[in-house]
């Protein structure tokens, strides 16, 4: 309710499924039983269940990023692009604003690289790509 209250104040409806995650800290000191019935508990058919974490232990934190990198990075989309030797620079930018799934190397010295992307990465990917095509 305190959580509710404050969020509340700053505009934000702790309704909103979409815009607010429930997080519940230092499950590592619970037993599983204590831990299973709490969860259970906490489960509400409105909204999603709250992610069980533990900062110690790290238990949960995968959970959580899986949840929070989408909403902040926006969905991503499949994209699979040819990369030719002269533009090779690009390679870098690809595996740190992309999610690289795979990259086969060509015969031809071109490597084919599949990712996952943001709209805009992907926006910016193919701008690049018309830059070094075209300069």
């Amino acid at each position: 309710e305190d959580v509710e209250r404050l969020l509340a104040g700053l505009g934000v409806d702790a309704g909103a499924a979409k815009r607010v995650i429930e997080v519940w800290n230092k499950i590592d000191r619970l037993d599983e039983g204590h831990r299973t019935r709490l969860l259970a508990d906490g489960a509400d058919a409105n909204k999603a269940p709250p992610i069980a974490v533990s900062a110690v232990t790290g238990e949960g934190i995968d959970a959580l990023k899986a949840i929070i990198e989408p909403r902040m990075a926006g969905e991503l989309e499949d994209l699979t692009v040819t990369i030719e030797p002269a533009q090779f620079g690009l390679v870098d930018w690809l595996y740190r604003n992309g999610d690289v799934v795979s990259r086969s190397d060509n015969d031809d010295g071109s490597a084919t690289i599949s990712l996952k992307a943001t709209q805009s990465a992907r926006e910016e990917i193919e701008s690049r790509l018309r830059r070094k095509n075209n300069g």
